[in-house]
């Protein structure tokens, strides 16, 4: 019979699709379906709200179990739990603070860059071979591990949830156990002095883990040494069960699952 491939990975057992066959109503007129990532409705006399629809795979399993409650029309839906939009509000703000006057993005969202080119002049590394539709985009196809950049030539350097894919294969990267460590060095090389690295990745207050081959889930110690070096300038924290950013205790502490760090560090001026 087959299986799928994470099955096998550390923390599957975690990995929990929605499967209940009904709602829980968790208070008068709000309803719970439970899931990888829960969904939640709410009856009003003038149709449903949904508050979140969890992973696209489970979409059918929460509809259903909603419109047993109640099959009147969507009125709204509401998205509460997205790290995207939190990490590149995080990272806009910076950017927008320090006024780069060039960026160099490795491996975050297409669509954040698309927007990042808009406004800035943008060097973008992957290692997959790749040609720009926009003409201002200097496009490098290079392994973020060994970046084929002179030192100090960037004066921000942005990664969103990317240094903990490198070296894993996931993407077509050669497999190196230090994959992370040597790009985010290689990120801190290419920075120019007073320049300002901007990543984000994921964070857990549980025991450190791989989860081979989708990516690495780091401790608070663990990414302070990393950035060892760098100056902060600003962290924040993401749960998608909480309200907005939320503080360091709060992460998560269920093994093998993560929540979202970004970071702010600025490279030291030379003496």
């Amino acid at each position: 019979m087959f299986e799928p491939i994470y099955r096998s990975r550390p923390g599957a057992d975690a990995l929990a699709p929605a499967s209940a066959d009904q709602a829980e109503e968790i208070a008068p007129g709000l309803w719970c379906s439970p899931g990888l990532s829960n969904s939640y409705l709410l009856t009003t006399d003038e149709g449903r709200v949904i508050v979140n629809t969890g992973m696209g795979f489970e979409g059918p399993v929460h509809r259903a179990n909603f419109d047993a409650v109640d099959s009147s029309p969507v009125r709204y839906i509401i998205v509460t739990q997205g790290h995207v939009d939190h990490e590149c509000q995080f990272v806009a703000e910076h950017l927008a603070r320090v006024s780069p006057r060039s960026i160099l993005d490795i491996g975050s969202h297409r669509q954040f860059v698309l927007g990042l080119l808009a406004h800035y002049l943008v060097t973008t590394v992957d290692v997959r071979p790749r040609r720009s539709v926009v003409g201002h985009e200097i496009v490098l196809v290079g392994d973020a591990r060994s970046l084929p950049l002179a030192g100090a030539c960037a004066d921000a350097v942005v990664s969103l949830c990317a240094v903990e894919h490198f070296g894993l294969g996931r993407y077509g990267d050669p497999f190196d156990p230090s994959g992370d460590l040597k790009a985010f060095g290689e990120m801190t090389r290419v920075l120019r002095p007073g320049g300002h690295l901007l990543f984000t990745t994921t964070i857990t207050n549980a025991a450190p883990s791989i989860v081979f081959n989708a990516h690495r889930i780091y401790t608070l110690p663990m990414l302070r040494e990393m950035s060892r070096g760098l100056e902060l300038v600003e962290e924040r924290f993401f749960n998608p069960e909480l309200p907005g950013f939320c503080r360091p205790d709060e992460v998560t502490t269920v093994p093998h699952r993560w929540n979202v760090y970004m970071g702010c560090l600025r490279k030291p001026l030379a003496d």
